[in-house]
C-alpha cells in the first residue's frame, strides 16, 4: 500500500529545527517537507512519495526572479532559498513537485482541490503537512482528508505542523504538533450521523472496539444490539436496549481523556434519538395492554414508524405500520393490546375479512363486534388498513412478482401512514403529528 506525503512550499523559508514528539532526536529543513525526507532518511518514518505542492505564483515571482526582474530587495533572499530547494528536490527520488493555483478564489481553491485529490489512489495512505503554505491550507487539508477517507477509502496517517512559531528560544527547536486525532473526530462525527440516521451501528461499534478497552467492547455491543433490534423491526427489543444506551456510554466515555468531551457530545445525541424508543417496565410483551400502557406503547410504536420514514427506511416502516395496525384495532374494539398469536391472527383476519365485506356479514366474532358499534367505520378503516397489509406484502417480495410495486406506486403508498396517523386523532391516541420524532427533542411527556 502506497504511503504518500502531501506538503506545501514556503514562499519564505528559513532554516527551522523540528522535533516530534517522542522521538528524542531533530530534524532540519528550510521547508518542513525537508524535516521529513531527513526523519525518512533515518527510519523514522516511511513513506513512498512526497507531493510538493507550489503555486503557480510562487513559479511566476521566480520566473522574474531569474530574470532579474523583482524590485523588492527583501524578497530576493527567500527567492534564493526556493530556487535551492526545487533544485535540490528535483533530483530527490521519490519526490514530484506539483504545481497549484493559488487560490485567489472560489474557481482556483476547486483546482487545488482537484489537483491535489487526483495524484491520489484508491486505498492510499496520506499524510499531510500544513507548516507551510495559505492560511486556508489547514481548512482545506481536513476537507482533502475528509473527502479522500469518504470517496477513495484512503486511511490518514497524519497530519502535522511544524510549529517554529513556536521554536524554543533555549533550545531553537520547534515542536511538530500532531493533528491526527482532529481527523479522526471526522469519523465519529460520520459514524454517528449514520446511526442516528439509519439504524446501523456497525460503524461506530468498529469505532470503539478498535480501542480495545471492556467500557469500550461493552458499548459497542449495546449499539449493535440496538442497530439489530431497529433493522428487525422489534421495538420491545429495541426498547430493552435502548434503556442501556445512556449508561453505556457515559462508562465509554470515560477513558477518552481529553476527547471525552467531543465524545459525550455526539454520544448525547445518539441517547436523544433512541430514548424515545424506551418503554415504561411495565410495558412488556408477556401481558396484556391497557388504558394508558397500551396508549404509550402505541405512541412509542408511532415514533419508530415514523423515525424509519423520517429516514427513508419504507420496508421497516410498512413492517411496523402492519403490526402496528393490528394493535390499534384491538385497541379500538377491546380496549386492550395483545400479543398471543391466536388473538392477533383474530384481528388481522378481522381486518381482512371486513375489508372485502360487501355486506355486514362476518364469520368473525371480533368482525361483528366492529361491524355492530360503527358498520362504516368498520368498513372504511379496514379498507386502508388491509393497504397496509398488502403493502407490507408486496414490499417483503422483494420486487420478485411480475406485478411487483413499482417504486412510484410506493410513494403513493406513503399516504396511507397518513391516514393511520389521521385515524389514531379520530379514536382519542395521543396525537403522533404532535409528537413527531426529531433527532434533537426528548421523550414527549
Amino acid at each position: 500500500m502506497t504511503h504518500t506525503v502531501i506538503t506545501f512550499m514556503s514562499a519564505t523559508p528559513r532554516e527551522t529545527t523540528y522535533q516530534f514528539a517522542y522521538d528524542p532526536e531533530t530534524y532540519s529543513g528550510m521547508i518542513f517537507g525537508e524535516a521529513l525526507l531527513s526523519r525518512r532518511r533515518k527510519e523514522k518514518m516511511p513513506f513512498d512519495r512526497l507531493l510538493l505542492c507550489v503555486t503557480d505564483s510562487l513559479y511566476e515571482e521566480l520566473e522574474k526572479f531569474n530574470k532579474g526582474q523583482i524590485d523588492d530587495e527583501n524578497r530576493l533572499p527567500y527567492l534564493e532559498k526556493v530556487k535551492k530547494i526545487l533544485n535540490d528536490l528535483e533530483n530527490e527520488p521519490d519526490v514530484e513537485i506539483l504545481k497549484i493555483k493559488t487560490g485567489r478564489n472560489t474557481n482556483e481553491v476547486w483546482d487545488i482541490f482537484n489537483t491535489v485529490t487526483e495524484r491520489i489512489e484508491k486505498e492510499e495512505q496520506v499524510s499531510f503537512d500544513i507548516t507551510h503554505g495559505l492560511r486556508s491550507i489547514p481548512f482545506m487539508v481536513f476537507l482533502f482528508a475528509a473527502f479522500l477517507k469518504s470517496a477513495k477509502d484512503v486511511e490518514i496517517k497524519a497530519i502535522l505542523y511544524g510549529a517554529a512559531d513556536l521554536t524554543d528560544k533555549t533550545t531553537n527547536v520547534a515542536p511538530v504538533i500532531d493533528l491526527t486525532p482532529f481527523v479522526e473526530m471526522l469519523d465519529w462525527i460520520n459514524a454517528t450521523e449514520f446511526f442516528v440516521k439509519t439504524g446501523n451501528a456497525e460503524p461506530m461499534a468498529h469505532l470503539l472496539e478498535k480501542r480495545g478497552e471492556r467500557k469500550q467492547n461493552e458499548a459497542a455491543r449495546v449499539l449493535r444490539d440496538i442497530s439489530k433490534a431497529a433493522s428487525l423491526c422489534q421495538p420491545f427489543s429495541l426498547a430493552e436496549k435502548a434503556a442501556r444506551l445512556d449508561q453505556s456510554l457515559k462508562k465509554a466515555a470515560e477513558s477518552f481523556s481529553h476527547t471525552s468531551k467531543p465524545f459525550s457530545i455526539l454520544a448525547n445525541r445518539i441517547v436523544e434519538v433512541y430514548q424515545p424508543f424506551v418503554l415504561p417496565k411495565s410495558i412488556n410483551k408477556d401481558q396484556i395492554l391497557s388504558d394508558k400502557d397500551a396508549l404509550d406503547f402505541l405512541k412509542q410504536e408511532w415514533h419508530l414508524i415514523e423515525w424509519y420514514r423520517k429516514n427513508g427506511q419504507i420496508l421497516q416502516a410498512f413492517t411496523l405500520a402492519r403490526e402496528y395496525a393490528v394493535d390499534l384495532v384491538m385497541w379500538r374494539i377491546r380496549k386492550s393490546i395483545h400479543f398471543d398469536l391466536k388473538k392477533r391472527e383474530e384481528t388481522s383476519q378481522t381486518i381482512t375479512e371486513i375489508a372485502k365485506l360487501s355486506q355486514k356479514d362476518s364469520q368473525i366474532s371480533l368482525g361483528l363486534q366492529w361491524l355492530q358499534q360503527n358498520e362504516n367505520e368498520a368498513k372504511e378503516v379496514s379498507q386502508f388498513l388491509n393497504e397496509i397489509f398488502q403493502t407490507r406484502n408486496d414490499l417483503a417480495h422483494a420486487g420478485h412478482k411480475s406485478s411487483g410495486m413499482s417504486l412510484s406506486t410506493l410513494e403513493k403508498k406513503e399516504a396511507l401512514l397518513d391516514k393511520l396517523a389521521q385515524q389514531c386523532e379520530c379514536w382519542g391516541i395521543p396525537s403522533p403529528v404532535e409528537v413527531p420524532p426529531s433527532d434533537a427533542g426528548t421523550h414527549p411527556d
